[in-house]
């Protein structure tokens, strides 16, 4: 009988569950195939969002470390490519993901399924076919909303939409 490593043994686990999150890869970034098949799902399952990015050469890469930001872990990050790096890279868009907070979460195939949904609302495409990067919906602080309620439109919105009644997919 053979005796499994602990990196076989989370492979085996993560296979049952649908989902695998690499750990322990050498250069900063890598690009899975598995990663490629579950961003070409979630375009299709919302096609009507996402049809317009089908002309778009964008990469999607797991990064070892995904590092923080006002604070906070950095999941993932969308950003436009130019110049030589779009020359050498082929794409116009790079999306990646950080594999150290996904796997300290424990993400499931339906956590990485609303990340990566959530970096497609990036992306846009202009009348020119290119690439164009878009901000969130709604940016509010907590003790904004506390000290102020729903004082702006967005914030209202944001309001109804959590109060309204509905299923989510997540656990």
């Amino acid at each position: 009988m053979a005796t499994l490593t602990g990196e076989q043994v989370a492979v085996a686990a993560k296979a049952r569950s649908g989902f695998y999150i690499p750990h322990g890869f050498e250069e900063d970034f890598m690009e899975p195939l598995a990663l490629q098949e579950l961003v070409g799902e979630v375009m299709v399952r919302h096609g009507d969002k996402f049809d317009q990015l089908q002309p778009l050469r964008i990469r999607f890469l797991w990064k070892r470390k995904g590092g923080k930001s006002a604070g906070g872990d950095t999941l993932s990050k969308t950003a436009k490519v130019g110049g030589v790096a779009r020359f050498w890279g082929g794409c116009e868009v790079v999306v990646w993901f950080a594999a150290d907070h996904c796997r300290a979460r424990n993400f499931d195939r339906t956590k990485m399924e609303a990340l990566i949904y959530h970096e497609l609302c990036h992306i846009e495409v202009d009348e020119d076919g290119e690439a164009v990067l878009v901000g969130h919906d709604l940016e509010f602080f907590f003790d904004e909303v506390r000290e102020y309620g729903n004082w702006a439109p967005g914030i209202q919105v944001a309001s109804d939409l959590f109060c309204a009644p509905m299923e989510l997919p997540l656990e």
